[in-house]
């Protein structure tokens, strides 16, 4: 919460003498910040325990997804009045957690290496997979109107792929690698 506040205060909007006001080194810092926090989250995630509770995280992350998107859709337009458009994209926003938080209440309360700890983990890298997805897709929403499933699909089978070679990269070739520089 600290983070999101500094973040405010020192942003161009609320305190403008004090604040950052180069918008691209802004944007530079967020993306590293970023991949390293992916790259912490992975290290907590490694791949004994994907094997571990690989099903069981994708079922739970998916079905997660879905049941929020289509009951934050169904309340946005019978409750709160938004079009469809509106209304999946707050069911998209809110169906995806926040990994960085998660992570560090889990580290703090010592239950990240526990089994609902990996759990818990499992289904954020899950949601991280999808909201990637659901990015592509309501990008074409919002810029054409429509998204069909041709447009996703690729980006999904990418994305797998890229998965799947990091996976194989992270437990074949790295621990080989991490060896032989230890030897020299």
């Amino acid at each position: 919460l600290g983070y999101l506040v500094a973040g405010v205060l020192l942003g161009p909007f609320i305190l403008p003498q004090l604040s950052i006001t180069d918008i691209e080194t802004i944007q530079r810092l967020a993306e590293i910040g970023l991949v390293l926090l992916l790259f912490a989250i992975g290290l907590e995630f490694g791949w004994q325990r994907i094997r571990n509770v690989g099903l069981r995280v994708a079922v739970i992350g998916v079905l997660e997804i879905t049941l929020v998107v289509a009951i934050v859709y169904q309340v946005g337009l019978g409750v709160l009045g938004f079009t469809r458009t509106e209304a999946l994209f707050l069911g998209a926003a809110l169906s995806i957690s926040s990994s960085a938080v998660l992570v560090k209440v889990l580290a703090d309360s010592g239950q990240l290496r526990t089994v609902r700890g990996q759990l818990i983990v499992g289904i954020l890298v899950v949601e991280d997979f999808c909201a990637v997805i659901m990015i592509s897709v309501l990008s074409g929403i919002a810029a054409g109107g429509t998204a069909d499933i041709a447009e996703a699909a690729p980006i999904a089978v990418r994305l797998a792929l890229f998965t799947g070679g990091a996976l194989l990269f992270g437990a074949l070739l790295a621990p080989r690698l991490v060896n032989l520089v230890a030897r020299v």
